[in-house]
């Protein structure tokens, strides 16, 4: 049994949307958009590759000199929205690393992007 009960599967792409949602937030603050813009004109921004968006937000750098939020975010990177796994099959470990490492009070990545954005 995992975070109030889900499974692998939905902890795990939970803990991955939750990063992607936050890495759209600190972009659409750092561009000062009003509205999301069209996919045709943001790409990268539909094609759910955490990577790309970190760099966009601008955090790529300041990520890399954090070095246990970095190892953190070399786990969350590898999340992806299409699940890798049938239905009841990902591992247990898959999943509590990824939570560890999105969760985590020290060197979690959400942690780590929440402070960025109110500094911002």
């Amino acid at each position: 049994m995992l975070v109030g009960g889900g499974s692998p599967e939905a902890v795990y792409q939970h803990a991955g949307q939750s990063i992607e949602n936050l890495l759209k937030a600190l972009i659409w603050k750092r561009e000062r958009w009003n509205m999301w813009p069209d996919s045709k004109r943001e790409p990268d921004l539909y094609r759910h590759n955490l990577n790309k968006m970190l760099r966009r937000a601008g955090l790529a750098e300041e990520l890399e000199q954090n070095k246990d939020v970095a190892i953190a975010w070399r786990v969350v990177r590898e999340w992806k929205q299409q699940p890798r796994y049938a239905a009841n099959s990902m591992p247990r470990k898959i999943a509590l690393d990824m939570i560890r490492c999105v969760r985590h009070p020290e060197y979690g990545v959400y942690h780590w992007l929440i402070r960025r954005f109110q500094m911002r």
